[in-house]
């Protein structure tokens, strides 16, 4: 899985832009060094010399509890010490004045979990008699690295769940945990890594769900989605999902598995012409969202344009990584792969 994830990444920087034009996912190796893509290739070679000559060595290294916990506590400090200055990258800078240069901090109801958490430990720093602008930096980013070791939790035990060989269990990790992703594991200011451990949680909970139907697993899914939606309102995505699970565990057989499919997709189309109806009397939602046209200066780009079709299938092919992981999990066992894949995707 990691080698076709590796090949398909670097083939995708070679010939991806010639499919699908002028797409950010694709192009971006254009303004980096000639050779960037050349070596990549070399990378991918390499590993699979590694693979095939150590891969199993590694495995049965890592298969004690305390060197997983042991790497897994060498990956999280990693993080740390190569943490992300994202100060100016999606506002970083707007959410700290937004903590530390408040006389009252405003309370969004759209991400109010998010601001609530990040107010409480911004005020703890503040009693230890840091600055105002330093305590909120360091605010945001406990909540960020909170994210990143929840994640951390969630992904290696998503591995252990899906399999108990000790290589695959690694290769599953690494998979799941690096992607497109990886950015907001590195201290990253802003509400963004808050989804990454809700999502991951669901996942696993959903995966649990699937090979054995209890109400525990199904209460964790909704326990997660609820967490989430307060946390910050776009985790209601998992929504659909959500009531998709609930529905196939509830009603066995292929007939209650389509009733089910048929229920989630009624749900997001709900979910969709609620937010295009309130963003018809809303500037600031509207200013958010795509319509059928364009908006100036991007005329082109509109919901249903080449350019934003482009755009999404970018999108899925930087998770490819963890859509190879749902396949794997979909093949190994036929009988309860749309309760399991459908869920998770």
């Amino acid at each position: 899985l990691l080698g076709i994830v590796m090949v398909l990444y670097t083939v995708g920087r070679f010939f991806g832009a010639a499919i699908t034009g002028g797409h950010w996912s694709f192009t971006h190796w254009q303004a980096l060094p000639g050779w960037y893509p050349y070596f990549w290739i070399v990378i991918v070679v390499l590993l699979a010399i590694i693979v095939w000559r150590f891969g199993d060595t590694f495995g049965r290294w890592l298969n004690s509890s305390r060197r997983q916990l042991g790497a897994l506590v060498i990956l999280f400090l990693l993080l740390i010490v190569f943490h992300l200055d994202s100060f100016l990258f999606s506002a970083g800078n707007l959410r700290v004045a937004q903590i530390a240069q408040a006389d009252k901090i405003f309370i969004p109801w759209y991400e109010a979990g998010t601001i609530v958490v990040v107010s409480a430990i911004y005020h703890l720093f503040s009693v230890f008699g840091l600055k105002a602008n330093t305590a909120s930096v360091w605010a945001w980013r406990v909540l960020a690295y909170g994210c990143t070791l929840l994640s951390l939790w969630a992904v290696a035990r998503f591995a252990k769940r899906i399999t108990d060989d000790p290589l695959k269990r690694v290769w599953l990790f690494v998979i799941g945990f690096l992607g497109p992703q990886t950015l907001l594991y590195l201290g990253f200011i802003g509400v963004e890594p808050v989804v990454l451990p809700v999502t991951l949680w669901f996942g696993y909970f959903v995966f649990a769900l699937s090979k054995e139907h209890s109400v525990k697993s199904l209460m964790a899914v909704w326990l997660v989605v609820i967490i989430g939606a307060v946390m910050h309102v776009t985790l209601l995505y998992l929504l659909p999902a959500a009531v998709f699970v609930t529905m196939a565990v509830l009603q066995r057989g292929n007939l209650g598995r389509l009733a089910a499919l048929i229920m989630g997709i009624l749900v997001l189309g709900g979910m969709i012409l609620f937010v295009y109806h309130e963003a018809a009397g809303s500037l600031r939602l509207s200013a958010q969202l795509l319509f059928p046209h364009g908006k100036a200066p991007f005329t082109d780009y509109g919901i249903f344009s080449w350019r934003h079709l482009g755009d999404i299938l970018g999108l899925f092919f930087l998770t490819a990584p963890l859509v190879l992981v749902i396949k794997y999990v979909a093949l190994r066992d036929w009988s309860d792969w749309l309760t399991s894949t459908t869920g998770m995707a």
